[in-house]
């Protein structure tokens, strides 16, 4: 069971590439469990019949300020809503409130799905398969996001 976790975890891979090659680390657990070629073989196509892990984007608000409160009365607690929209563009890991240029996304390109509401606490949202790109869009009105 260990060895066919090992190869499922080479086999779906989350997160950057720049390691070792597959090809090494399959080599590697291979040489561990001293598993013959056919032994590994069908433990490998065990672990690439298995689901591939979920997705998932979690994004601590740390602050915000003049937010809109969520009643139209005004007296209830003020909310965020946070989109993730797949994108093209890489935005840079860190992001300066200070910075003059904020990173700007089209404001009709929303769906109704991929919107995060929440009235506190983090938000968490599937963001699709696995190697897929997002973008993290910026509010005029929230400052200090950090994404983990």
């Amino acid at each position: 069971a260990l060895y066919v976790e090992a190869l499922y975890t080479i086999t779906h891979k989350v997160g950057k590439e720049e390691c070792e090659s597959r090809e090494n680390l399959y080599k590697y657990v291979r040489s561990a469990f001293q598993g013959d070629t056919q032994l590994h073989n069908s433990l490998m196509e065990k672990a690439k019949q298995n689901k591939p892990p979920v997705v998932l984007l979690n994004v601590l608000l740390l602050e915000a300020k003049d937010l809109i409160a969520k009643d139209i009365n005004g007296f209830s607690d003020p909310f965020a809503m946070m989109g993730v929209v797949p994108g093209k563009r890489e935005v840079p890991e860190v992001i300066e409130p200070a910075e003059e240029e904020a990173v700007k996304s089209p404001k009709n390109q929303l769906k109704r799905d991929t919107v995060l509401q929440r009235f506190g606490g983090s938000f968490r949202r599937k963001v699709g398969k696995k190697g897929s790109k997002i973008s993290l869009l910026q509010f005029e009105s929230i400052f200090g996001c950090r994404t983990s």
